[in-house]
């Protein structure tokens, strides 16, 4: 960073300024979105999902995808199919 005079601080805080919200929090979403696109539009196996979207562990995911959308992966399979 030092290449393009700005310093982590400033890159972080210009990255909220803009997104409103931390890279950490901006990267988790879009994979979360990225996971509900695939639970609703493939057949890929919830646990293929997990792998490919990132997430090293099923009940890690299963509670984070929780916490976003207020239902868990395997209901909104439940839901798709109703």
């Amino acid at each position: 960073m030092r290449k393009f005079g700005i310093n982590e601080y400033k890159l972080k805080n210009a990255f909220k300024d803009i997104f409103g919200d931390t890279v950490f929090s901006f990267i988790r979403k879009q994979k979360l979105k990225r996971a509900k696109d695939l639970l609703l539009n493939s057949e890929l196996e919830i646990k293929e999902i997990i792998f490919l979207i990132g997430f090293k562990y099923w009940h890690h995911f299963v509670k984070v995808y929780f916490v976003y959308f207020h239902m868990k992966p395997q209901e909104v399979r439940i839901h798709q199919s109703c």
